[in-house]
């Protein structure tokens, strides 16, 4: 029993995106390299190099105030 209407063989719906947030995203392309925008390149700077270094401080503080050894 085919049935082309199944609810599970629908096509997934894009997310909705609106005006606001598509001028910070890159266009989907299948067969080319990825590059971050201008926006995605500061952000993962930011997280990946300047918050990395105070996240250790933080957990070698953490893990010398606790009450067991780690």
């Amino acid at each position: 029993m085919n049935n082309h209407n199944s609810p599970l063989k629908q096509q997934p719906q894009q997310q909705g995106t609106s005006q606001y947030w598509s001028r910070f995203m890159n266009k989907r392309v299948v067969d080319k390299a990825y590059v971050p925008t201008a926006h995605e390149h500061a952000a993962n700077c930011l997280t990946h190099e300047i918050l990395v270094i105070p996240a250790c401080i933080a957990a070698q503080i953490l893990v010398s105030n606790s009450m067991t050894h780690a």
